[in-house]
């Protein structure tokens, strides 16, 4: 069609699209180089051309093109970010940080933009003057969680474990830090607390701090409880987890853990009960079956024992240890009501 029609823009356009999509980039770059100096006016042109550029990686040309983008619509965060990229991969770490300070002039009330310029210096290592910057967004904003987000991970990088560890409570204070990231943060400590002793205080506050900030969150419980889990203290394990079930009745893992320390600690009255609430919300596994028939054995309910391993057992695929155990148990709760043909058959 272009062969046919040189002169009509959407064949091209269309022509570019799927060259990309077949990383015919050179190709690309031709056709865009092409629509970008007849439609200057249409910018879309004149990005993807530079996109082309880097993927070819002609970076200077990609830069030069993105200039000139710049000088049509302006400063453009999105636009600066990307030459920042480019200047570093060339290596050009004074017009990198030239991008940023840009932004920084044209905004200068704009916090990320000083995170940013902050992290730049901590990549070439000037690490002096990423603090003087992260000061200066604590002076702008004294509550931004992220900063003190930032700071953990300055101090981490230079070896300042303690005030590393210092700005992440800070940080897990901070509303404005979502809870993901600080579970993520724990989640990345768990080798070092099976390893190291010293950190464990450390942890145990963080999950406090969790629990204090983000009190309506199961997450903020569960993984208290999964340190709680690996340190032994299995009561309080226990007891994070159930609270976590107030918050979020979803998560299967959960009700798994609580069953099996339940068991495990020989607590059937709770274990009758929430095995109960499992099934409820979980009514196609059978493990949940098999924790209340072994808990209402131990109680002497016996038919609701027989009800529930006789139910549970049918939900059982190719496990056939698991299987056998529900036998096991039917053959007790069977036995104990004197019925021993059905206790015999189980």
């Amino acid at each position: 069609a272009v062969k046919l029609s040189p002169e009509n823009e959407w064949y091209k356009a269309a022509l570019a699209i799927l060259h990309i999509d077949l990383q015919n980039y050179k190709d690309a770059s031709i056709l865009y180089e092409e629509l970008s100096e007849k439609y200057p006016e249409k910018h879309d042109y004149l990005f993807s051309r530079g996109e082309c550029y880097v993927l070819i990686k002609e970076l200077n040309k990609a830069i030069n093109t993105f200039n000139n983008l710049e000088k049509l619509i302006g400063l453009n965060e999105e636009l600066v970010i990307y030459k920042h990229q480019l200047y570093l991969k060339l290596g050009d770490v004074k017009k990198a940080k030239n991008e940023i300070q840009k932004l920084i002039d044209n905004n200068p009330n704009e916090i990320r933009y000083y995170g940013i310029l902050a992290e730049f210096y901590e990549i070439i290592g000037e690490p002096d003057k990423a603090i003087i910057l992260y000061e200066k967004i604590m002076s702008l904003d004294p509550k931004n969680g992220h900063v003190h987000l930032s700071l953990f991970k300055h101090y981490l990088f230079i070896g300042d474990r303690e005030r590393a560890l210092l700005e992440l409570k800070k940080a897990f204070q901070a509303t404005d830090v979502v809870i993901g990231i600080k579970l993520e943060i724990l989640v990345s400590f768990i080798h070092e607390f099976q390893t190291n002793p010293k950190i464990k205080p450390h942890i145990y506050e963080l999950c406090e701090i969790l629990a204090l900030v983000h009190p309506e969150n199961a997450k903020s419980y569960s993984i208290y409880g999964e340190f709680l889990l690996q340190d032994e203290k299995i009561d309080t394990a226990l007891y994070k987890f159930k609270k976590a079930t107030e918050y979020d009745v979803s998560q299967f893992s959960l009700w798994d853990k609580i069953t099996i320390i339940e068991s495990n600690l020989l607590m059937f009255n709770e274990l009758a009960i929430d095995s109960k609430q499992a099934i409820y919300y979980f009514p196609s596994q059978p493990s949940f079956y098999l924790f209340n028939g072994i808990a209402n054995i131990q109680l002497k309910n016996y038919k609701e024992a027989i009800d529930a391993l006789t139910i549970g057992k049918e939900l059982v695929i190719s496990d056939h240890y698991l299987l056998s155990d529900f036998y096991q148990y039917l053959g007790d709760a069977y036995h104990e009501i004197n019925d021993h043909i059905n206790s015999d058959i189980a």
